[in-house]
């Protein structure tokens, strides 16, 4: 949580399904991430797959309820993109594994 303010632009505009008017902002990702973690405490997310090009990043990841746990509870693609070293755009999508 301490890291958000050096990696999120202030005009930060964060879309996830679950959100339908977006995260916005650092304090917006901040409140995800606590939700998620008060949420699922024992979640440990996996980088299956990351590819760079120009001012975006694509990661491919699976999040499970544990880093030895083989079953994912959740796997999806995030698409970001950066300006001056911040996140200022995210595109998420992604399926509850859980059910899969």
């Amino acid at each position: 949580l301490e890291l958000i303010d050096e990696l999120v632009a202030a005009d930060y505009l964060g879309r996830i399904p679950p959100v339908e008017r977006g995260v916005h902002g650092p304090e917006g990702v901040r409140r995800l991430v606590a939700h998620g973690r008060r949420a699922h405490p024992d979640l440990y997310v996996k980088i299956d797959d990351q590819i760079a090009e120009d001012d975006r990043v694509a990661t491919r990841w699976r999040a499970m309820t544990a880093p030895t746990s083989r079953t994912p509870r959740y796997a999806g693609i995030s698409i970001i993109r950066l300006l001056a070293g911040l996140q200022v755009e995210s595109h998420t999508e992604f399926t509850n594994a859980g059910y899969l």
